[in-house]
């Protein structure tokens, strides 16, 4: 998890959660699969 906090508009101030990705094989990854699996979970 990361947090992150905004500095201009609509959340600016507001402390913000997310996921950072990073991929490490560019011809494995599949973004469309990965997507799905994510909102899926």
């Amino acid at each position: 998890p990361c947090h992150f906090e905004p500095t201009f508009q609509k959340h600016a101030g507001t402390i913000c959660g997310g996921a950072q990705l990073h991929v490490t094989d560019v011809e494995r990854f599949q973004p469309v699969r990965t997507s799905v699996a994510i909102l899926s979970a």
